[in-house]
């Protein structure tokens, strides 16, 4: 049973069910993944922010707002894309506070992960 009401709740589970056809261990696949994944670019962002890669940032950001939205995860595919509008106009100012709201975001979905998604496998 979750714990977690439906707003707390940082999946699309509509949308991966429907994906994935209600396969739980893909959506645990696919979202562990996306947790592996993301935290490199989220690490790789906070040092393209640092050396002013606008480039960097926005590749990173661009590829994160992707397989966010693929991997069904609410709010990050936004954050991201404000990430990456930052990154065309060689503007850094919110950018770290953007990255931190990743960061917050990706927390919730490894949580969610580890605490939700396993109880509905066994």
């Amino acid at each position: 049973m979750s714990t977690l009401t439906s707003a707390e709740i940082p999946v699309n589970l509509e949308r991966l069910n429907r994906l994935l056809k209600g396969n739980i261990q893909l959506q645990q696949r696919l979202l562990h993944l996306f947790i592996e994944q993301a935290q490199v670019r989220i690490q790789t962002l906070d040092q393209a922010i640092i050396n002013q890669d606008f480039t960097s940032i926005r590749q990173q950001a661009h590829a994160l707002k992707g397989s966010s939205a693929t991997a069904g995860i609410l709010e990050m595919p936004e954050i991201a894309k404000q990430l990456e509008d930052l990154a065309l106009q060689q503007n850094l100012e919110g950018a770290t506070e953007l990255v931190e709201k990743l960061q917050q975001c990706l927390s919730r979905v490894q949580v969610f992960v580890q605490e939700e998604l396993s109880l509905k496998s066994t």
